[in-house]
C-alpha cells in the first residue's frame, strides 16, 4: 500500500487546494478548523504547546485529531519555499472513517504520532 493510498478516495472529491509560503501558519493550537489539510508537496513543522517541535513531509494529512471534536494539538507552519496543501471537509473525512477500516487504522496510526510520510 502506498502513502497516499488510503486516502485517495477523499482526493478525488471537488476539494480546495492551495500554496502557501514559508513561514505561513496553517492553523494554531487550539484552533477548530472544519477542514483536515492533505499535504502534498513540501515540509511543515508542528510545534505543541510545549515547544517541541517536529518536522513532517508531504504527502500527510493535518488536523486529523479534529474528527474527536478536540482541537488542534500543534502549531503548524510552512517550511519549505512553498507547501501544497488541499483541503478535506471534515464531514467527508467522517464518512470516509465509518465505512472504510483500512482508512481507520491508517488515521489511528497517524495520529498517534506514526506520520506515514514514505521515509
Amino acid at each position: 500500500m502506498t502513502v497516499a493510498e488510503p486516502i485517495l478516495p477523499l482526493l478525488v472529491e471537488p476539494a480546495e487546494s492551495k500554496e502557501y509560503r514559508r513561514g505561513t501558519c496553517l492553523y494554531h493550537s487550539g484552533d477548530q478548523p472544519d477542514v483536515a489539510f492533505w499535504l502534498y508537496r513540501g515540509r511543515v513543522e508542528l510545534k505543541s504547546v510545549s515547544q517541541s517541535s517536529s518536522i513532517i513531509h508531504s504527502p500527510t494529512l493535518l488536523g486529523a485529531e479534529r474528527l474527536t471534536e478536540m482541537p488542534c494539538k500543534h502549531t503548524v507552519r510552512v517550511l519549505d519555499r512553498s507547501a501544497s496543501v488541499r483541503y478535506i471537509p471534515l464531514a467527508a473525512l467522517r464518512a470516509y472513517w465509518q465505512r472504510d477500516g483500512a482508512f481507520r487504522l491508517w488515521l489511528l496510526r497517524l495520529m498517534s504520532g506514526h506520520h506515514p510520510t514514505g521515509e
